[in-house]
Protein backbone atom coordinates (compact mmCIF):
# COMPACT_ATOMS: atom_id res chain seq x y z
CA UNK A 1 0.00 0.00 0.00
CA UNK A 2 1.36 3.52 -0.68
CA UNK A 3 1.20 6.89 1.68
CA UNK A 4 0.54 9.33 0.40
CA UNK A 5 0.73 13.11 1.61
CA UNK A 6 -0.86 15.92 0.04
CA UNK A 7 0.77 19.83 1.49
CA UNK A 8 -1.57 23.01 1.94
CA UNK A 9 0.13 25.16 3.71
CA UNK A 10 1.52 23.50 7.06
CA UNK A 11 -0.65 20.80 6.87
CA UNK A 12 -0.08 17.04 5.75
CA UNK A 13 -2.99 15.27 4.73
CA UNK A 14 -2.01 10.74 4.06
CA UNK A 15 -3.61 8.04 2.84
CA UNK A 16 -2.62 4.69 1.47
CA UNK A 17 -4.35 2.40 -1.42
CA UNK A 18 -2.61 -1.07 -2.90
CA UNK A 19 0.04 -0.70 -4.98
CA UNK A 20 0.96 -4.79 -5.47
CA UNK A 21 -0.38 -6.13 -8.47
CA UNK A 22 -0.66 -10.27 -8.37
CA UNK A 23 0.63 -11.58 -12.07
CA UNK A 24 -1.84 -13.47 -14.13
CA UNK A 25 -0.86 -16.95 -15.29
CA UNK A 26 -0.86 -15.61 -18.22
CA UNK A 27 1.72 -13.34 -17.97
CA UNK A 28 -0.52 -10.14 -17.55
CA UNK A 29 -1.75 -8.42 -14.62
CA UNK A 30 -4.75 -8.06 -12.36
CA UNK A 31 -5.35 -5.42 -8.95
CA UNK A 32 -6.23 -8.23 -6.54
CA UNK A 33 -7.96 -11.56 -6.88
CA UNK A 34 -10.53 -11.87 -9.19
CA UNK A 35 -14.16 -12.73 -8.03
CA UNK A 36 -14.93 -15.86 -7.26
CA UNK A 37 -17.63 -18.19 -6.30
CA UNK A 38 -20.68 -16.49 -6.85
CA UNK A 39 -19.64 -13.79 -5.09
CA UNK A 40 -17.53 -10.17 -5.29
CA UNK A 41 -13.81 -10.55 -6.03
CA UNK A 42 -11.40 -7.71 -5.13
CA UNK A 43 -12.50 -6.43 -8.24
CA UNK A 44 -15.69 -8.48 -8.82
CA UNK A 45 -18.99 -6.69 -9.20
CA UNK A 46 -21.03 -9.46 -7.15
CA UNK A 47 -24.04 -11.73 -8.74
CA UNK A 48 -21.77 -13.97 -11.08
CA UNK A 49 -24.19 -16.82 -12.35
CA UNK A 50 -21.95 -20.06 -12.15
CA UNK A 51 -23.03 -23.19 -13.37
CA UNK A 52 -22.74 -26.68 -11.45
CA UNK A 53 -20.03 -26.56 -8.53
CA UNK A 54 -20.38 -28.59 -5.19
CA UNK A 55 -23.34 -29.35 -3.81
CA UNK A 56 -25.02 -26.67 -6.79
CA UNK A 57 -27.42 -26.78 -9.04
CA UNK A 58 -26.41 -26.11 -12.69
CA UNK A 59 -27.68 -22.04 -13.59
CA UNK A 60 -27.83 -21.53 -9.90
CA UNK A 61 -24.95 -18.48 -8.53
CA UNK A 62 -25.18 -16.58 -5.53
CA UNK A 63 -26.22 -12.91 -4.60
CA UNK A 64 -23.40 -10.26 -4.26
CA UNK A 65 -23.74 -10.68 -0.70
CA UNK A 66 -23.68 -13.89 -0.57
CA UNK A 67 -26.56 -14.79 1.18
CA UNK A 68 -28.95 -16.11 -1.21
CA UNK A 69 -29.45 -18.76 -4.10
CA UNK A 70 -30.33 -16.78 -7.50
CA UNK A 71 -31.01 -18.30 -10.96
CA UNK A 72 -30.03 -17.09 -14.31
CA UNK A 73 -31.77 -13.95 -14.13
CA UNK A 74 -30.45 -12.82 -10.56
CA UNK A 75 -33.86 -13.80 -8.95
CA UNK A 76 -33.73 -15.36 -5.52
CA UNK A 77 -34.44 -18.98 -5.10
CA UNK A 78 -33.41 -19.70 -1.80
CA UNK A 79 -32.29 -17.16 1.13
CA UNK A 80 -29.58 -18.86 3.05
CA UNK A 81 -30.22 -19.01 7.32
CA UNK A 82 -27.76 -16.91 9.12
CA UNK A 83 -25.04 -19.34 9.84
CA UNK A 84 -24.59 -19.81 6.22
CA UNK A 85 -23.76 -18.12 2.87
CA UNK A 86 -24.02 -19.10 -1.14
CA UNK A 87 -21.03 -20.83 -2.57
CA UNK A 88 -21.56 -22.66 -6.08
CA UNK A 89 -25.26 -22.04 -6.06
CA UNK A 90 -25.72 -23.53 -3.04
CA UNK A 91 -25.80 -22.58 0.48
CA UNK A 92 -22.94 -23.61 3.02
CA UNK A 93 -21.29 -22.51 6.21
CA UNK A 94 -20.47 -19.29 6.32
CA UNK A 95 -16.71 -18.84 6.51
CA UNK A 96 -16.87 -20.82 3.81
CA UNK A 97 -19.53 -18.99 1.21
CA UNK A 98 -16.67 -16.58 2.31
CA UNK A 99 -13.60 -17.84 1.71
CA UNK A 100 -14.74 -19.16 -1.79
CA UNK A 101 -15.50 -15.95 -3.24
CA UNK A 102 -11.98 -14.50 -2.70
CA UNK A 103 -13.90 -11.36 -2.21
CA UNK A 104 -13.04 -8.83 0.38
CA UNK A 105 -15.39 -10.49 3.37
CA UNK A 106 -14.07 -13.19 5.03
CA UNK A 107 -13.28 -15.01 8.60
CA UNK A 108 -9.76 -14.88 8.89
CA UNK A 109 -7.20 -11.31 8.66
CA UNK A 110 -3.61 -11.07 9.45
CA UNK A 111 -2.61 -7.37 9.58
CA UNK A 112 0.78 -5.73 10.05
CA UNK A 113 1.66 -2.36 11.55
CA UNK A 114 3.66 -0.09 8.93
CA UNK A 115 5.68 2.61 10.07
CA UNK A 116 4.66 6.32 9.98
CA UNK A 117 5.69 9.55 10.33
CA UNK A 118 9.81 9.34 10.75
CA UNK A 119 9.61 12.26 13.26
CA UNK A 120 6.87 10.73 15.69
CA UNK A 121 7.17 7.88 17.80
CA UNK A 122 4.60 4.86 16.49
CA UNK A 123 1.13 6.69 17.16
CA UNK A 124 -2.08 4.46 17.77
CA UNK A 125 -2.90 1.70 14.86
CA UNK A 126 -6.34 -0.10 14.92
CA UNK A 127 -8.01 -1.81 12.98
CA UNK A 128 -12.27 -1.29 12.01
CA UNK A 129 -14.07 -4.57 12.03
CA UNK A 130 -17.81 -4.57 9.87
CA UNK A 131 -20.31 -6.62 10.55
CA UNK A 132 -22.58 -7.45 7.12
CA UNK A 133 -23.97 -10.82 8.22
CA UNK A 134 -27.10 -11.60 10.10
CA UNK A 135 -26.01 -12.69 13.13
CA UNK A 136 -23.05 -11.58 15.80
CA UNK A 137 -19.63 -11.93 14.63
CA UNK A 138 -17.76 -13.24 17.70
CA UNK A 139 -13.80 -12.15 17.33
CA UNK A 140 -10.44 -13.76 18.56
CA UNK A 141 -7.18 -11.91 18.74
CA UNK A 142 -3.72 -13.33 18.64
CA UNK A 143 -0.13 -11.87 17.60
CA UNK A 144 3.01 -14.02 18.33
CA UNK A 145 1.42 -16.90 20.08
CA UNK A 146 -0.42 -14.59 22.60
CA UNK A 147 -4.04 -13.88 22.59
CA UNK A 148 -5.87 -10.74 23.64
CA UNK A 149 -9.04 -10.32 25.08
CA UNK A 150 -11.14 -8.70 22.82
CA UNK A 151 -13.70 -7.55 25.22
CA UNK A 152 -11.30 -5.34 27.02
CA UNK A 153 -9.26 -2.79 23.90
CA UNK A 154 -12.61 -3.51 21.47
CA UNK A 155 -15.00 -0.51 21.01
CA UNK A 156 -18.29 -0.06 19.04
CA UNK A 157 -18.86 3.56 17.98
CA UNK A 158 -21.13 5.93 19.76
CA UNK A 159 -21.96 9.04 17.50
CA UNK A 160 -20.63 12.19 19.49
CA UNK A 161 -19.38 10.25 22.79
CA UNK A 162 -15.07 9.91 23.12
CA UNK A 163 -14.38 6.54 22.75
CA UNK A 164 -13.81 5.87 26.78
CA UNK A 165 -17.06 6.21 27.09
CA UNK A 166 -18.00 3.92 23.95
CA UNK A 167 -19.08 0.57 25.06
CA UNK A 168 -16.62 -2.34 24.90
CA UNK A 169 -17.49 -5.31 22.29
CA UNK A 170 -19.71 -7.93 24.06
CA UNK A 171 -18.59 -11.37 24.69
CA UNK A 172 -21.31 -12.30 22.53
CA UNK A 173 -19.28 -10.54 19.43
CA UNK A 174 -20.30 -7.46 17.02
CA UNK A 175 -23.77 -6.78 16.89
CA UNK A 176 -25.73 -7.34 13.68
CA UNK A 177 -24.73 -3.98 11.27
CA UNK A 178 -22.38 -3.52 14.29
CA UNK A 179 -19.25 -1.94 13.71
CA UNK A 180 -16.41 -2.61 16.17
CA UNK A 181 -12.72 -0.41 16.39
CA UNK A 182 -9.93 -2.55 17.69
CA UNK A 183 -7.47 -0.18 19.24
CA UNK A 184 -4.17 -2.89 19.02
CA UNK A 185 -0.86 -0.82 19.83
CA UNK A 186 0.99 2.45 20.15
CA UNK A 187 3.69 4.00 21.69
CA UNK A 188 1.64 6.17 24.54
CA UNK A 189 4.44 9.44 24.47
CA UNK A 190 3.68 9.60 20.82
CA UNK A 191 2.80 12.84 19.85
CA UNK A 192 2.89 15.48 16.61
CA UNK A 193 6.54 17.07 16.66
CA UNK A 194 5.03 20.20 15.02
CA UNK A 195 1.95 20.58 17.46
CA UNK A 196 2.13 18.07 19.66
CA UNK A 197 -0.93 16.83 19.81
CA UNK A 198 -1.25 13.06 20.95
CA UNK A 199 -0.85 10.14 18.93
CA UNK A 200 -1.61 7.63 21.20
CA UNK A 201 -4.61 5.36 21.53
CA UNK A 202 -7.73 6.85 23.09
CA UNK A 203 -8.22 3.63 25.34
CA UNK A 204 -5.71 1.05 26.49
CA UNK A 205 -4.45 -1.25 23.44
CA UNK A 206 -4.23 -4.97 23.26
CA UNK A 207 -0.44 -4.52 23.59
CA UNK A 208 -0.44 -2.07 26.45
CA UNK A 209 2.64 0.33 26.56
CA UNK A 210 4.59 -1.15 23.69
CA UNK A 211 4.11 -0.55 19.86
CA UNK A 212 3.84 -3.35 17.25
CA UNK A 213 5.98 -1.23 14.80
CA UNK A 214 9.16 -3.08 13.12
CA UNK A 215 11.86 -0.69 12.96
CA UNK A 216 14.16 -0.81 9.52
CA UNK A 217 14.84 -4.25 7.80
CA UNK A 218 13.47 -7.22 9.82
CA UNK A 219 11.52 -10.03 10.51
CA UNK A 220 8.16 -8.65 12.74
CA UNK A 221 4.51 -10.31 13.66
CA UNK A 222 1.19 -9.03 12.27
CA UNK A 223 -2.03 -9.37 14.59
CA UNK A 224 -4.23 -12.51 13.83
CA UNK A 225 -8.05 -11.76 13.88
CA UNK A 226 -10.30 -14.22 12.91
CA UNK A 227 -14.22 -14.08 13.08
CA UNK A 228 -16.68 -16.71 13.26
CA UNK A 229 -18.48 -14.84 11.02
CA UNK A 230 -17.43 -13.20 7.74
CA UNK A 231 -16.67 -9.65 8.26
CA UNK A 232 -14.87 -6.94 5.76
CA UNK A 233 -12.17 -5.31 7.95
CA UNK A 234 -10.03 -1.92 7.61
CA UNK A 235 -6.86 -1.21 9.51
CA UNK A 236 -5.98 3.16 10.27
CA UNK A 237 -2.52 4.48 11.22
CA UNK A 238 -2.88 6.79 12.92
CA UNK A 239 -6.09 6.24 14.66
CA UNK A 240 -7.82 9.37 14.76
CA UNK A 241 -6.34 10.32 10.82
CA UNK A 242 -6.87 14.05 10.63
CA UNK A 243 -6.05 15.60 13.44
CA UNK A 244 -2.60 14.37 12.84
CA UNK A 245 -2.03 15.72 9.22
CA UNK A 246 -0.94 12.59 7.92
CA UNK A 247 -3.75 9.46 7.97
CA UNK A 248 -3.25 6.81 6.34
CA UNK A 249 -5.91 3.33 5.70
CA UNK A 250 -6.17 0.75 4.37
CA UNK A 251 -8.65 -2.40 3.30
CA UNK A 252 -7.37 -5.41 4.61
CA UNK A 253 -7.96 -8.68 2.42
CA UNK A 254 -8.72 -12.24 4.54
CA UNK A 255 -6.21 -14.43 3.64
CA UNK A 256 -8.61 -16.32 1.59
CA UNK A 257 -7.88 -13.56 -0.99
CA UNK A 258 -3.64 -14.23 -0.95
CA UNK A 259 -2.08 -15.56 -3.61
CA UNK A 260 1.53 -16.16 -4.36
CA UNK A 261 2.49 -13.94 -7.66
CA UNK A 262 2.83 -10.29 -7.27
CA UNK A 263 4.45 -7.16 -8.92
CA UNK A 264 5.32 -4.58 -6.72
CA UNK A 265 3.93 -0.86 -7.87
CA UNK A 266 5.52 2.05 -5.82
CA UNK A 267 4.64 5.89 -5.74
CA UNK A 268 7.14 8.35 -7.50
CA UNK A 269 9.03 10.61 -5.19
CA UNK A 270 6.78 13.04 -4.67
CA UNK A 271 7.92 16.90 -3.53
CA UNK A 272 8.77 16.16 -0.17
CA UNK A 273 13.07 16.58 0.13
CA UNK A 274 14.51 13.67 0.72
CA UNK A 275 11.40 11.20 0.10
CA UNK A 276 10.59 8.24 2.20
CA UNK A 277 12.18 6.04 3.70
CA UNK A 278 9.73 3.34 1.98
CA UNK A 279 9.18 -0.37 2.74
CA UNK A 280 7.83 -3.82 1.80
CA UNK A 281 6.32 -6.73 3.51
CA UNK A 282 5.52 -10.04 2.76
CA UNK A 283 3.29 -11.56 5.04
CA UNK A 284 2.83 -15.05 5.05
CA UNK A 285 -0.03 -17.16 6.23
CA UNK A 286 1.53 -20.61 6.82
CA UNK A 287 4.53 -21.73 8.00
CA UNK A 288 6.98 -22.99 5.60
CA UNK A 289 6.72 -20.10 3.51
CA UNK A 290 9.52 -19.19 0.95
CA UNK A 291 9.94 -16.44 -1.04
CA UNK A 292 11.95 -15.20 -3.76
CA UNK A 293 12.37 -11.45 -4.53
CA UNK A 294 13.35 -10.11 -7.77
CA UNK A 295 13.64 -6.15 -6.73
CA UNK A 296 14.63 -3.15 -8.86
CA UNK A 297 16.59 -1.80 -6.62
CA UNK A 298 18.51 -2.99 -3.63
CA UNK A 299 16.68 -3.89 -0.59
CA UNK A 300 18.90 -3.88 2.35
CA UNK A 301 19.89 -6.53 4.73
CA UNK A 302 18.55 -6.80 8.12
CA UNK A 303 17.67 -9.11 11.19
CA UNK A 304 16.27 -12.34 9.59
CA UNK A 305 16.12 -10.88 6.21
CA UNK A 306 18.77 -11.39 3.51
CA UNK A 307 20.19 -8.06 1.10
CA UNK A 308 18.58 -8.37 -2.35
CA UNK A 309 20.42 -6.91 -4.82
CA UNK A 310 19.01 -5.22 -7.47
CA UNK A 311 17.69 -7.27 -10.90
CA UNK A 312 18.94 -10.24 -8.52
CA UNK A 313 16.80 -12.86 -6.83
CA UNK A 314 16.63 -13.57 -3.36
CA UNK A 315 15.34 -16.11 -0.79
CA UNK A 316 14.01 -15.98 2.12
CA UNK A 317 11.62 -18.06 4.73
CA UNK A 318 8.54 -17.19 7.04
CA UNK A 319 6.42 -18.48 9.26
CA UNK A 320 2.50 -18.28 9.55
CA UNK A 321 1.92 -14.36 10.56
CA UNK A 322 5.70 -13.64 9.93
CA UNK A 323 6.13 -10.53 7.86
CA UNK A 324 9.25 -9.61 6.19
CA UNK A 325 10.43 -6.28 6.14
CA UNK A 326 12.85 -4.03 4.00
CA UNK A 327 13.09 -0.57 4.88
CA UNK A 328 14.52 1.15 2.20
CA UNK A 329 16.59 4.80 3.33
CA UNK A 330 15.48 7.81 2.55
CA UNK A 331 15.73 9.04 -1.09
CA UNK A 332 14.52 8.88 -4.71
CA UNK A 333 14.22 5.18 -4.80
CA UNK A 334 11.36 3.33 -7.26
CA UNK A 335 10.70 0.18 -6.60
CA UNK A 336 8.23 -0.38 -9.07
CA UNK A 337 8.77 -4.04 -11.22
CA UNK A 338 9.69 -5.77 -8.30
CA UNK A 339 8.63 -9.40 -8.64
CA UNK A 340 7.48 -11.64 -5.19
CA UNK A 341 6.79 -15.60 -5.92
CA UNK A 342 6.11 -17.70 -2.84
CA UNK A 343 5.22 -21.30 -2.91
CA UNK A 344 2.27 -20.62 -0.59
CA UNK A 345 -0.15 -17.59 -0.29
CA UNK A 346 1.21 -14.14 0.91
CA UNK A 347 0.19 -10.40 0.75
CA UNK A 348 2.78 -7.82 -0.22
CA UNK A 349 2.55 -4.23 1.09
CA UNK A 350 4.56 -1.30 0.05
CA UNK A 351 4.74 1.85 1.75
CA UNK A 352 6.67 5.12 1.55
CA UNK A 353 6.85 6.62 5.54
CA UNK A 354 6.30 10.29 4.14
CA UNK A 355 5.51 10.74 0.63
CA UNK A 356 3.82 14.45 -0.33
CA UNK A 357 2.54 15.81 -2.88
CA UNK A 358 2.77 19.79 -3.33
CA UNK A 359 -1.06 21.19 -4.23
CA UNK A 360 -0.06 24.14 -6.54
CA UNK A 361 -1.22 27.64 -5.42
CA UNK A 362 -4.21 28.45 -7.91
CA UNK A 363 -5.65 26.02 -10.24
CA UNK A 364 -3.55 25.37 -13.01
CA UNK A 365 -0.38 26.91 -11.76
CA UNK A 366 2.78 25.22 -11.26
CA UNK A 367 3.33 22.30 -9.01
Amino acid sequence: MNRITIERGRFRFFFRFSSTRRRSSSGGSSSGAAGGAGGAGANGSGGVILTGGSGGTAAYGCSPDLRSVVDAQGVVVKECPPDQGCLDGACVEACQAAAGSKGNVGCEFRATTAGSYPPALPPCFAVFVANPWPRAAKLTVKRGGQSYDVTQFARIPVDGAPEANWPTVPATGIPIDGVAVLFLSHNPNSVLPETQASLACPVTPALGISSSVLAGTGVGEAFHIESDTPVSAYDMLPYGGAHSHFPSAQLLYPVSAWGDNYVVIATPPGTHTPPGPQWLQVLAREDGTEVQILPTVNLPAGMGVPAAPANQTAKATASAGQYLQWELPQGPFDPSGTVVLSNKPVAVFYGSRVFSVKTPPKPGGPV
